[in-house]
């Protein structure tokens, strides 16, 4: 199938007769999006070329620094509580050269916690 899950929605409510002008719009809109975000090309939606094969498997974003008994696994298989421990009682204490060098892990545990 061509179409994933969310394309099959956006189709569905955009063609749907009740749809409001803005939400056929922004359906149509999203649809094409998805679309090339996945790489279909317009062939592919004609029926002339087989979509492309799925991508590779993606590395983990992020990996912990090559330090402690967490070093240099991916965040996924680290205990949850060790990153709040982390924000909550490791970065406190740092001095402000330690703050600046260990901003970056901050902002990934931050980012990866949302």
């Amino acid at each position: 199938m061509i179409y994933n899950e969310r394309e099959q929605k956006l189709i569905r409510l955009a063609l749907d007769p009740g749809a409001a002008p803005g939400e056929l719009q922004n359906a149509a809109m999203m649809v094409f999006k998805s679309l090339k975000a996945r790489g279909i090309m317009a062939d592919a939606l004609f029926g002339n070329q087989p979509p492309p094969p799925p991508p590779p498997p993606k590395s983990p974003k992020y990996i912990f620094p090559d330090w402690g008994k967490y070093a240099g696994m991916p965040f996924d298989q680290i205990e949850r509580s060790y990153f709040y421990w982390l924000l909550r009682v490791w970065f406190p204490k740092l001095d402000d050269e330690g703050r600046k060098s260990w901003n970056w892990l901050q902002m990934e545990i931050t980012e990866y916690l949302k």
